[in-house]
């Protein structure tokens, strides 16, 4: 007997539980969360990066013009922890007072200042500007500088009983070579007042031009006038008194060489009369001159002289002096700038120079 019976296959299932599908929704939710904040968090990191990059430049560049600048400092006159002020030439060519400055306050701009022009910001939000210097101390040997004294008398002759008055006319003029005796030490003087006596001569119309001049080799008047003022004959009296004259300014001669006063007549027939000594005047250090040719020619005197005071200032050199200094060799800066990093540099710089910073 066989056995009979029916026979089934399994029923297939053609979709998802609930459950899978709750599961699969989580997961796939799991993952982009996470693939969203990678992102996040790359991108933010990629632009911090360029930015630390960018301020990095930025900041790399303000110190290297600063490092530049300072190699050819040519004097200084400020370091201080947090600003410098110094002389250097400008892309001009011309010199120009020089600042970094910042305040030593987090947060607060780096500025530079160039001669008059206002100070500009270089560098913005500085956390750290720091400066310290290199000083070497050394000896200068200073040259001898020339020092002009005090007025002093350097020409005096008075008058005595043999006197005469001499016209000042346009034919006749009169002058006077002066070389006073200076000690060997002095290398040139000059005349700063003189005085000689004068009066009226008939009307007072009168002018005359009381010159100092170079000499020529002889000790006659050369055509250079070094100084000049005016004698006006309204000025003067009817009987002789004596005429002061002060040259301001007036040039000089070395020791050796005179400088000649002359008289020289300007306007009037007479413009006036100056007390000239007759006879027995023979000083050494002056020659008594006089010219009837208008100016031409200026023979000597013998025995006569124009009594006259004359007072000036020496030039001597002083010792050469030996000076201690403190020179600036070299700079370090150590910088940062921004936020979250900040972006820091360090660097540093010898000058060429080495200026002067004794007292800084």
């Amino acid at each position: 007997m066989s056995a009979t019976g029916t026979w089934r296959s399994p029923r297939r299932r053609l979709g998802l539980t609930l459950i899978e599908v709750v599961a699969s929704v989580v997961i796939s939710g799991l993952l982009l969360g996470g693939t969203a904040a990678t992102v996040h968090v790359m991108t933010r990191g990629g632009a911090q990066v360029i930015e630390t990059t960018d301020r990095q430049n930025s900041a790399a560049l303000v110190l290297a013009r600063l490092r530049g600048e300072l190699r050819l400092a040519t004097a200084a006159s400020e370091l201080g922890p947090h600003a410098v002020t110094f002389t250097a030439p400008t892309s001009g060519g011309k010199d120009e007072v020089i600042r970094y400055a910042w305040s030593g306050k987090p947060g607060d701009d780096l500025t530079r200042k160039a001669g008059s022009a206002g100070a500009s910001v270089v560098l913005p939000q500085v956390q750290q500007f720091d400066l310290s210097y290199e000083l070497m101390s050394v000896q200068e040997i200073r040259p001898p500088a020339e020092v002009e004294s005090a007025e002093t008398l350097l020409y005096r002759f008075d008058v005595t009983d043999d006197t005469l008055g001499r016209r000042i006319e346009h034919d006749d003029q009169s002058a006077l070579y002066v070389e006073p005796k200076l000690a060997d030490e002095v290398l040139s003087w000059r005349i700063t007042r003189l005085w000689f006596q004068a009066k009226e001569s008939g009307s007072t119309n009168g002018e005359v031009a009381v010159q100092l001049r170079t000499a020529l080799a002889d000790g006659q008047p050369s055509n250079t006038v070094l100084a000049e003022l005016p004698m006006y004959e309204t000025g003067l009296d009817s009987s002789y008194t004596w005429q002061e004259f002060v040259f301001d300014g007036a040039d000089g001669q070395p020791r050796g060489e005179g400088i000649v006063v002359v008289l020289k007549w300007v306007s009037d027939a007479e413009a006036c009369r100056v007390l000239v000594q007759e006879e027995d005047a023979y000083p050494s250090d002056s020659i008594y001159m006089r010219s009837r040719d208008g100016g031409a020619s200026w023979p000597d005197v013998s025995g006569q002289t124009v009594p006259m005071h004359v007072y000036g200032k020496v030039t001597t050199a002083s010792a050469p002096e030996v000076v201690d200094l403190s020179v600036l060799r070299a700079v370090q800066i150590d910088s940062s700038s921004g936020t979250s990093p900040p972006a820091r540099l360090r660097s540093g710089v010898r000058l060429l120079n080495s200026p002067d910073a004794s007292g800084l």
